[in-house]
C-alpha cells in the first residue's frame, strides 16, 4: 500500500511542481555564451604555484583577476533580456547572485590585506539561510547552463588550486 501511495504522490508532484522560468532560445544561447566565455577566461588564468605557499600578492592578484571575469559575466548576463517576464526576473536574480558572490570574494580580499588571521570567504545566504551558491547551482542545472555552475567556475574558491572542467 505504501508503494502505491508513494508512486501516486510522485506522479502528482511531477504534474504539479513549479516549472522552471522560461527562457527563449536566443536568450539561453546568449547566457550560455557568457558562461562559456567566463569559463574559458578563468581556465586561462595562471594558477598559483602548487608546491609553494603563494605570496599575499599572488593570492590577491588571482582572486581579483577572477573577480573581474565574474563581473564581466554579470554584465553579460544583465544584457540578456528573456521575452518571458518570469524568465527575465529569474535570470536577473541569477546575475545578482553572481554579483553578491563576487562582492563576498572582495570582502575576503579586504580582510586578507588588512592582515586578518585566517580570513574566510563568507558566502551570502538566501532567505532560507542556505548559501546562495546552492540556488545558483540549481538555476544553472535547471536551465542547462552547466558552465555557469559555481562549482565549475570555482566561485567559492579563494585559496588553493582551482579545478575547472575541460573545455570542449
Amino acid at each position: 500500500m505504501f508503494v502505491v501511495a508513494f508512486v501516486a504522490w510522485g506522479f502528482w508532484y511531477d504534474a504539479n511542481r513549479p516549472r522552471p522560468e522560461p527562457i527563449d532560445p536566443a536568450s539561453l544561447q546568449a547566457a550560455t555564451a557568457a558562461c562559456g566565455s567566463a569559463l574559458a577566461s578563468l581556465s586561462s588564468l595562471p594558477q598559483l604555484p602548487p608546491a609553494s605557499t603563494p605570496t599575499l600578492v599572488e593570492r590577491t592578484t588571482l582572486v581579483r583577476r577572477e573577480d573581474a571575469i565574474f563581473t564581466d559575466l554579470v554584465t553579460r548576463l544583465d544584457a540578456v533580456h528573456p521575452i518571458d517576464h518570469d524568465g527575465a526576473k529569474a535570470l536577473a536574480d541569477f546575475a545578482t547572485d553572481w554579483q553578491h558572490l563576487t562582492q563576498a570574494r572582495e570582502h575576503y580580499i579586504t580582510a586578507l590585506l588588512a592582515g586578518g588571521h585566517d580570513p574566510q570567504l563568507i558566502l551570502p545566504v538566501d532567505p532560507s539561510a542556505k548559501p546562495i551558491t546552492i540556488r545558483m547551482k540549481d538555476y544553472a542545472e535547471i536551465h542547462r547552463l552547466t558552465d555557469c555552475r559555481p562549482d565549475d567556475l570555482q566561485g567559492e574558491v579563494v585559496e588553493g588550486p582551482r579545478t575547472y572542467p575541460r573545455l570542449p
